[in-house]
């Protein structure tokens, strides 16, 4: 979510998340909700998104996480990675509780 609601979408290009970036106090916001990686500076702030662990949006069905690191000089630097796991198992889960199959497609693909 956001800083003002835990079911707020962030996207790094909408002006929504500019709004949320003029108002923050601290330096660095790290969020998620929308399952898209990203990291975008905001005037001096910097925004990111990991994005997901399960429903990718990315068009794989990888998870992925982001490393912060930030030097002795206080510079940020992010890398978002990929990670592969055993979602055929998760697949055959949801396909046995009867889950929709559009959700249980985009677990597969990535894309919903």
């Amino acid at each position: 979510g956001s800083p003002n609601a835990i079911n707020e979408y962030l996207f790094e290009n909408e002006e929504t998340t500019s709004i949320v970036m003029a108002n923050l106090k601290e330096d660095i916001l790290v969020c998620a909700h929308t399952h898209l990686p990203s990291a975008k500076d905001f005037n001096g702030k910097l925004f990111i998104n990991c994005g997901s662990v399960g429903k990718p949006k990315i068009g794989t069905p990888n998870s992925t996480y982001c490393l912060i690191d930030i030097d002795s000089k206080g510079q940020v630097t992010t890398e978002t990675r990929q990670v592969a796991y055993e979602f055929k198992k998760i697949i055959k889960d949801m396909i046995m509780l009867e889950f929709p199959d559009d959700l249980v497609r985009s677990f597969e693909n990535g894309k919903e």
